[in-house]
């Protein structure tokens, strides 16, 4: 019953196919772009059936020189197999990969396990750091996720099964070809029979026209009309191309980025372990890096994983403190009284104290010593201090007894006695005083002359300070005074020849003459008129007043080197103009003569208002109710023309 059903349906499956390819245009069967003839093959050797297709064939006489290359029949170049390359441009270079020697992209400086610690026997797989080749199985194993396995299927035979001919199934996914009859006779059901011309129409065999995605098969023939027909029904079970590629579904890579590849094997999909993927660690990870840091590259970024890639962080390895080379004053004191610190060099990026201390100290400090001095012959000796780390003298350079020490010299030297000006009765000028010191004698008078050997020579009688009895022993119109000829000159302010001489008025004789000036100084005591000093007069102003050296001065706005003076100009042109005291109002005067009035301020007069009263600074003023400077006091008329109204007590 259940052979008769199977019988059944396979008719019903014949005359169904049969009555739709009648329909089929059948115009381009075998030319390119048509479906395939019979056997997977097309009209023209240029052609190449492709999943049913007749295309054009491109790699008609090509040979690849590769194992890791296939030509497409697309442009007839041989290209890379999947997760092959023949260049670096045919690798993620974004993901810094390169073209290995062996034709699989790599990851640059990484190191990826080997294919025994991954456990994986064939197949590629990847690494970690890119794809790797762990070859292929033995004969009679094939690759199952890598490892190598032995097929569980026996595969029968054209003998086992009693089969003549035609191509049958061995039971392990595959077919075998058990020949063709003799002629004359035909192959039904596996066995050669005596072809007799005709065959019962419904029944069915084993064609011989190969067919299947890998001439696998062979199309199903039917009796048709007494002929034998091939059917459209095709023994071959392959569902890939052998030696086809394609993307599967189960995922893969280190963060399940990618999909495994398959192989077509024996027309079955079976998964490889290459895997899409192209991520080169687990998101998360931590590794150290290749890119160097450190002070002296001794260290290397770390890096984590993003995104299935290694992405330098800013943690750095390097341990190092300092640059190789580099120097600088370190903590450990030194020097004599720990003044200083070692310096430190950087040696293996750390500091090393070395042997240069930046203490320059010369001693320790509060150290006595006593030691030579001088360079000379006769050396002496001193004591030396050590203070703030330097040696520094407490004394001087001390001789032995009967020498004494020359600076100049450097050296001690025997005692000398030094020369005096009177011991070489010298009178003027500088001495050698024998031990090495310039002594100066002091000077002549100014009409004497200093000789060689240090004498003041007088002048001859007739010149200036010369000796004379007249005018007439005085040579060049000079004048005889106290036995002494003295310059002529004709005013005050005349310039004199003679050093420290000034013009003078000789007033009993009535003739200038130059004389030395003397040393009172201004506002002093002076008995005549030379007693004063340079640019001062002596004058008596006034009964009671005693001489005085006064400065001379030559305007009004004169500038009085004396608190209180003001420049005033003398009734007698003898004497011009020279700076005395001046009394503000109310206070002493102390003169009636006609010089009185200069004691006092501008507009007041200096008088004795009752007898017996001291002189005084009185204001002058013009009418009676005029307001006077001092309290108690009025405008009154003096009675007299010179004083006129004066505010008086």
């Amino acid at each position: 019953m259940k052979v008769v059903l199977q019988l059944f349906y396979v008719h019903i499956l014949f005359f169904s196919f049969f009555s739709c390819v009648s329909t089929v245009d059948e115009a381009n069967l075998g030319k390119e772009g048509g479906r395939c003839l019979r056997g997977n093959t097309c009209e023209y050797d240029t052609l190449i059936c492709i999943e049913g297709k007749c295309r054009l064939d491109m790699c008609q006489n090509v040979t690849c020189l590769n194992t890791w290359e296939k030509c497409d029949y697309k442009d007839g170049f041989c290209h890379p197999k999947n997760n092959f390359c023949s260049s670096d441009s045919d690798c993620n270079l974004k993901n810094n990969e390169y073209c290995s020697d062996n034709h699989l992209c790599r990851v640059s400086n990484c190191t990826g396990k080997s294919c025994a610690e991954l456990s994986i026997e064939c197949g590629i797989t990847n690494d970690g750091c890119g794809n790797l080749d762990c070859g292929r199985c033995e004969s009679g194993k094939f690759c199952n996720l890598g490892i190598c396995e032995i097929s569980s299927c026996i595969p029968k035979t054209c003998e086992s099964l009693s089969t003549e001919c035609g191509i049958i199934d061995d039971g392990c996914e595959n077919t075998i070809d058990c020949g063709i009859c003799e002629t004359g006779k035909a192959c039904i059901d596996g066995v050669c029979k005596i072809e007799s011309g005709i065959c019962e129409n419904g029944s069915e065999r084993l064609g011989t026209t190969i067919c299947g995605l890998n001439n696998e098969g062979v199309f199903r023939q039917l009796c048709v009309s007494g002929e034998w027909k091939d059917s459209s029904v095709c023994t071959g079970a392959d569902i890939c191309v052998n030696g086809s590629e394609e993307v599967g579904i189960t995922v893969c890579g280190l963060n399940d980025e990618g999909r495994h590849e398959q192989d077509c094997i024996d027309g079955q999909w079976v998964e490889s372990l290459r895997c899409t993927g192209t991520d080169i660690c687990v998101n998360g990870d931590k590794q150290t890096g290749t890119t160097v840091c450190g002070l002296n590259n001794e260290g290397f970024y770390k890096q984590n994983c993003i995104n299935g890639q290694w992405i330098d962080n800013d943690d750095c390895t390097g341990t190092d403190e300092c640059m190789n080379g580099d120097e600088r004053i370190g903590t450990t004191v030194c020097g004599l009284n720990n003044e200083g610190y070692y310096k430190q060099s950087c040696s293996a990026g750390q500091w090393v104290d070395h042997s240069d201390c930046t203490g320059r100290d010369e001693c320790i400090n509060g150290e006595v010593v006593e030691e030579f001095c001088g360079s000379g012959d006769i050396q002496g000796h001193m004591m030396i201090l050590c203070d703030l780390g330097h040696w520094m003298e407490l004394e001087g350079c001390i001789c032995d007894e009967g020498y004494e020490w020359n600076e100049a010299m450097d050296s001690c030297e025997l005692l000398c006695v030094p020369n005096s000006c009177s011991n070489l009765e010298a009178e003027c000028g500088v001495i050698d005083d024998g031990c090495g010191v310039v002594v100066d004698c002091g000077t002549c008078d100014v009409v004497d002359t200093c000789n060689e050997n240090n004498i003041c020579i007088p002048p001859e009688d007739g010149e200036l300070g010369g000796a004379c009895n007249n005018d007439n022993d005085c040579l060049n119109n000079a004048y005889c005074l106290y036995g002494k000829c003295y310059e002529a000159c004709t005013q005050i302010s005349d310039d004199c020849s003679l050093n420290g001489y000034g013009c003078f008025k000789r007033v009993p004789q009535n003739i200038w003459v130059c004389r030395e000036y003397g040393d009172i100084d201004t506002g002093e005591v002076c008995a005549r008129e030379n007693d004063c000093i340079s640019d001062a007069v002596c004058l008596g102003l006034g009964t009671e007043s005693e001489f005085t050296c006064y400065e001379k001065c030559d305007a009004p706005d004169y500038d009085c080197t004396m608190d209180g003076y003001s420049c005033v100009e003398s009734s007698d042109p003898l004497f011009g103009s020279f700076c005395f005291p001046v009394s503000e109002i109310g206070e002493h005067c102390g003169s009636t003569s006609d010089d009185a009035n200069y004691y006092c301020v501008s507009e007041a007069k200096c008088l004795s208002y009752n007898e017996g009263n001291s002189f005084t600074c009185y204001e002058k003023c013009e009418i009676a109710n005029y307001s006077c400077y001092i309290d108690g006091y009025d405008c009154k008329n003096t009675g007299s023309a010179e004083y006129g109204w004066l505010c008086l007590p």
